[in-house]
């Protein structure tokens, strides 16, 4: 009885292999399915007398899905549905009972999910857009990511996408209802590239100077399916939520960035950034023409253009240290060196 107990999660455990169970009894895999084929025989005439909760139980996991298991097992046992792990419930359903096979527990990743057959695979597809916009925009928003779940109920879907993420050991969530989620482990975050640019060289910032900047910064970037350049479209707070979660940078609840002790510089800055950002603080106005900067950092070479022209015009394009004036061909810094 204890074997086939264990094998099938009816101890709460919520189950295991052949090869696990018959590794901790002693036995052969074939050995293990044999006693727990002929136990679970013993109790089919009088499952529907004494299993008197399972389909109970299967009705409300199956109201529930998709989820993660974690809530779903919080929600019954709030309820007095039991203790017990899914994994025993479904397996003592599908011996059982009919109308099992419409969900199923998965683990994906380090997500535990409930989830229906069609679904198998959904959730590292969230993960894996969830991490391309957090390597984009710095953040995800979590209603971007409903198309990933055509079928459910908005609420539903947004629930699910939301217990996905909830799964991960790096979701941190920046905003009270859990709208927007910055993954720490996503690749090369555009916004947290920019603010190492920017504290690199500035005493001080601004957040609005921050989503400025990182939305000059790799400007040509294209979401995909559009004709238009990713741009951060994050709330103000967020942002502010998401650099005072990072660490190395605080910002004021008056918008004001500034670098914390913890701060540690992997900024790549080109020849020209730091040049024009001095230059442009070197003046009263803290404002610079083009055309001075030009003049001063690629000069001519006889009646050639400078060899390095098109480094000079990138760096005064795209870089995050640097904004547009108020008049045309007119640069000013980004933030307070």
């Amino acid at each position: 009885m204890n074997i086939t107990l264990r094998l099938y999660g009816w101890d709460g455990g919520g189950g295991c292999s052949l090869q696990q169970a018959g590794d901790e009894f002693g036995l052969t895999r074939e050995r293990v399915r044999q006693i727990s084929k002929a136990f679970a025989s013993e109790l089919t005439p009088f499952a529907h007398q004494h299993l008197t909760t399972v389909q109970h139980l299967v009705t409300e996991i199956a109201q529930l899905a998709p989820a993660s298991a974690n809530r779903i097992e919080s929600v019954l046992k709030d309820n007095g549905l039991g203790p017990d792990r899914l994994e025993g419930v479904l397996k003592a359903a599908s011996l059982f009972f009919d109308g099992h096979k419409a969900i199923r527990v998965v683990q994906e990743a380090e997500a535990r999910l409930v989830i229906f057959p069609s679904m198998e695979g959904l959730s590292l597809k969230i993960n894996a857009h969830a991490q391309k916009a957090c390597t984009h925009l710095g953040a995800v928003h979590i209603e971007s990511l409903l198309y990933l779940v055509p079928g459910l109920p908005t609420e539903k879907g947004l629930s699910f996408i939301r217990d996905v993420l909830a799964e991960r050991s790096d979701t941190v969530w920046l905003d009270p209802d859990q709208t927007w989620a910055w993954l720490k482990k996503a690749p090369r975050n555009r916004l947290i590239t920019c603010l190492h640019k920017m504290l690199s060289v500035f005493s001080s910032t601004t957040v609005e100077s921050v989503v400025a900047g990182t939305n000059r910064y790799f400007r040509k970037t294209k979401e995909e399916g559009t004709e238009s350049p990713t741009v951060l479209t994050a709330p103000v707070e967020v942002i502010q939520a998401l650099i005072n979660h990072w660490g190395q940078a605080s910002c004021s609840e008056e918008g004001r960035v500034r670098k914390t002790p913890r701060f540690k510089s992997k900024a790549k800055l080109t020849e020209f950034e730091k040049g024009i950002v001095e230059m442009i603080w070197a003046t009263p106005e803290k404002i610079c023409r083009e055309k001075t900067l030009e003049n001063a950092l690629v000069p001519l070479v006889g009646d050639k253009a400078h060899p390095k022209k098109h480094s000079f015009s990138n760096a005064l394009n795209y870089s995050p240290l640097i904004a547009k004036g108020t008049h045309r061909g007119e640069y000013i810094a980004n933030g307070v060196v």
